[in-house]
């Protein structure tokens, strides 16, 4: 269909019962995907333009965008597709929020200033939980796992230090993609994991300090370290950093030793080119920095194009050209 893209949906009959399917968790009738199971109703949602949308010509609602859409963002000049990839409960939406509000809050004080966003909706209704107002703020909800194999994108532009635009467009994924996706690289399960690893021009992995230093740190640090060796083929020359997130617990709860020399070395061996960068959600400045300091690492990967004149005499009167040579 050419004004309208059909979006594949369902609802298990047992959700919230004893099937946890909807928020990451395994069919009860362990079947591999919920369209599989005789529990799961396929639903077809059919989403189209608004007649003022399309009298005014406008492509965007606001809302996440779409792998439809890129061609778009692409056309209009210099854009990145930056890759989130973290397990479950990593902090890679909040650190996606913190982001888009110190854009909006600091102006024209950055070095990388914002200058719109084709996700304006998306932004807001996710940001609305971590804004305070008369009781209390929150963090934004659990990005549950649906059956789609392209994941939210939330847009940005940007203007550098000359007033150029660059689109930065950045994934918004359920973490248990990536941990399926880190066990068995062709589990449908994975959703848009591999859609990512293929497609990203930059990386952002997390490594959740709470998770690492509490309880179920053995799980956490093999959770991260199958996803840095899955990851690693594909962010070779690309600009790649490990975010140690939610870092400011570091000194009640540091990580043991052990476990973050392993970590360290594991990202030595399979992406010795990636760098590592502490973030906060108490200095928001230092997630502004670490997309920054993204966007200046990217250049340095990027190869020049060498163009070369063809010899087509070897007279020296032929290679006169007068004034302007």
């Amino acid at each position: 269909m050419s004004d309208s893209d059909i979006v594949l949906g369902g609802v298990c009959s047992r959700e919230g019962k004893d099937c946890y399917v909807g928020d990451g968790g395994t069919c009860a009738e362990g079947k591999d995907h919920p369209t599989e199971c005789d529990c799961f109703k396929v639903e077809l949602e059919e989403n189209t333009e608004s007649s003022e949308l399309k009298k005014y010509g406008i492509w965007w609602s606001g809302n996440n965008l779409g792998i439809q859409d890129l061609s778009r963002i692409q056309a209009r000049g210099e854009s990145r597709l930056i890759g989130v990839f973290g397990s479950h409960d990593t902090g890679k939406t909040t650190l996606l929020l913190i982001a888009y509000l110190n854009y909006i809050r600091r102006g024209l004080e950055l070095t990388y200033k914002f200058a719109g966003s084709k996700s304006l909706v998306a932004w807001e209704n996710l940001s609305s939980y971590l804004r305070l107002d008369t009781t209390k703020s929150t963090f934004p909800p659990h990005t549950s796992r649906q059956s789609d194999r392209v994941p939210g994108l939330l847009h940005l532009s940007l203007r550098d230090s000359e007033s150029n635009l660059i689109d930065l467009l950045l994934t918004d994924a359920p973490g248990e993609w990536f941990t399926t996706w880190s066990l068995n690289s062709k589990d449908p399960n994975a959703g848009g994991a591999p859609w990512m690893a293929t497609n990203s021009d930059m990386f952002i992995i997390t490594a959740d300090c709470n998770k690492l230093a509490g309880e179920n740190r053995g799980k956490a640090r093999k959770e991260l370290l199958m996803l840095i060796e899955r990851l690693a083929p594909f962010t070779r020359d690309k600009s790649t950093f490990l975010i140690w997130t939610k870092s400011d617990e570091l000194e009640e709860k540091p990580i043991p030793e052990p476990i973050k020399s392993a970590i360290v070395a594991k990202l030595s061996r399979n992406m010795s080119h990636a760098k590592q960068y502490e973030v906060t959600i108490k200095n928001p400045d230092s997630v502004t920095n670490l997309l920054n300091d993204l966007l200046l690492d990217y250049e340095s990967f990027r190869q020049p194009i060498i163009v070369s004149e063809p010899l087509v005499n070897n007279s020296s009167f032929m290679c006169y050209r007068g004034s302007h040579a």
